[in-house]
Order: C-alpha cells, then structure tokens, then sequence
C-alpha cells in the first residue's frame, strides 16, 4: 500500500515547491525591470545593465522581457569605456593599480577596456615605486576606448643623461646652420662675379657702341642716337651694385667666426636683390639688414 501512494505524494511536494519558487522569479523579474528604470536615470548604466539582464531572461513575463531586452542593447551602447595609461617620464608603466572611491578599477595596467559609469570621476594611481596621485576628468556617455593616463613625477635622476641629449641636437642644428651659410656664402659670390661680368660687358659695349657713332666727334649726337648707349651704362651700374653688395656678403659669410654663423645666415636670409628693366630703362633694388 505504501508504494502506491509515494509518487503522487512526491509529485505533490514538487508542485507546492514549485509554485513559490515561479512566484519568486516573477517578483525578481518586476523588481530588476523598475530598477533598472532608476539606475538608468541616475547614470548607473553599469548597474543598469545588470538589472536588465535579470529582468530580460525567460522566466520572466513576457511583456517585462520583450522592454528589458530592447533596453540592455541601449544600454550596453551608452555604456562608455577607458583604457588607463601611465608613465613616469619617459617609461611607460605597467604595474600601477588605478581605484575610483572604494572600487578598484584595474590591478595594474594591460592596454584593455574598462567599462564606466558617465561623469566626473577621480582616478587615484598607485604604484609601489612612483607612489600616489589623482586624476579628475569627465567620462563620457558611449564614448569608448577613452585614454585616461596619468604623468608621475620623473624619479631623481631620470633626467641626467637630459643635457648631453640636448648638447647633441644644438650641436647637429649648429653644424646644419654653418654648412647652410657657407653654401649661401658661394652662391652670393657666385651672383657677384656675375654682376661685374655683367658691369663690365654692358660697360665696353657702349663705350664702343659710342665711338661708333659719327655723331660723336662733332657732338650732334640727338637723345635717340644716345638712347641705347645710355641704357647699357644704366644696366652696367645695376650690375655693379648687384656684384658688390653679392660679393660683400658672400665674403662676409665665408669668413665669419663659426659662434657667429647662425646669426650671419639670418642676415643672409633678409638679404635680397630685385632688378628689372623698364621701356625707358630699368632700376635695381638691394634691401638687407646687417
């Protein structure tokens, strides 16, 4: 007789215990949906999220899982994420431990994600060898990947070797300035043994475009008979200007002392030539400051 009432006696017990359990789900359903609501107003996306998951699996009724689901993608969208960064100086640190309040955010930096709640937080970095330090700044909402690092104070040092680098750049820009001035040294001498080649070819050529002329020697030569003869001397004084001035500063820069050769190629640098010609002769502008 025993055995023929056990299992409707166990199948009983299964039931009654069922039907608080269903019941307690439910009620966990309702309790995650309405609170998920609050943490997402209040910013809490992080615990928002968890809610939503409780809220959003099978068990639960149908109409809370369908509005549960559709807010955890929102939320796992908005929910904004940084990567912590830290280094000291020059090196780049990796065992730093990063909290925000009582919540430890990172054991020590590996270059991952974390995720955050939106808004103004202060970061405390805590490393065994550089010591502590804070680092207040706004996260924002659906941002990701946002880089958060943090500069410790270079340990006493670091910065040693600091001025024999700085030694090596000044003289490399140093030796880069010299070679250009001594270069521009060249071409300016260059553009002055042009301009008196110039000086003296337009010179003899109207001295003897002038002897040339008939009119010369009994001096009834007319302004349009000394016109082009006039134009040759205007261009030979051009071309002397221009192959002094070049030559002076040519030589000014090859020879300068090497301490003063930045300065010089400055100077060479403001230094510049302008010649043109007219219909009714030309002109010649030289503008430097030395």
């Amino acid at each position: 007789m025993p055995r023929t009432w056990f299992p409707a006696l166990l199948a009983t017990l299964i039931v009654v215990a069922a039907r608080p359990a269903s019941a307690d789900t439910k009620k966990d359903c309702a309790a995650a949906y309405e609170a998920s609501q609050e943490q997402r107003g209040s910013g809490k996306l992080r615990a928002a999220k968890e809610s939503l998951v409780t809220c959003s699996q099978s068990a639960c009724p149908a109409f809370i899982k369908k509005d549960c689901a559709k807010w955890l993608s929102d939320v796992e969208g908005s929910i904004p994420t940084v990567v912590f960064g830290a280094k000291a100086g020059n090196e780049q640190l990796s065992d730093v431990k990063v909290t925000v309040g009582d919540q430890v955010m990172a054991e020590s930096l590996d270059g991952k994600a974390v995720p955050m709640d939106p808004g103004t937080h202060t970061f405390v970095f805590e490393s065994a060898k550089h010591g502590k330090k804070e680092l207040k700044l706004v996260v924002k909402e659906g941002a990701k990947a946002q880089q958060v690092e943090l500069v410790f104070d270079a340990p006493k040092g670091a910065g040693d070797d600091q001025p024999s680098t700085q030694t090596r750049d000044t003289a490399t820009v140093g030796t880069e300035t010299v070679k250009g001035s001594k270069t521009l040294a060249y071409v300016l001498m260059g553009v002055g043994a042009v301009g008196l080649g110039g000086f003296a070819y337009f010179g003899l050529s109207g001295n003897s475009d002038k002897s040339a002329l008939e009119c010369a020697d009994s001096k009834t030569c007319t302004d349009d008979d000394l016109a082009p003869i006039e134009k040759k001397y205007l261009y030979a004084d051009i071309a002397l200007g221009v192959g002094l001035v070049s030559l002076g500063v040519g030589t000014y820069l090859l020879l300068a002392p090497s301490k003063k050769s930045e300065a010089a190629a400055e100077q060479a640098r403001r230094f510049r030539v302008d010649v043109a010609a007219r219909p009714g002769g030309g002109f010649a502008t030289v503008v430097g400051r030395f």
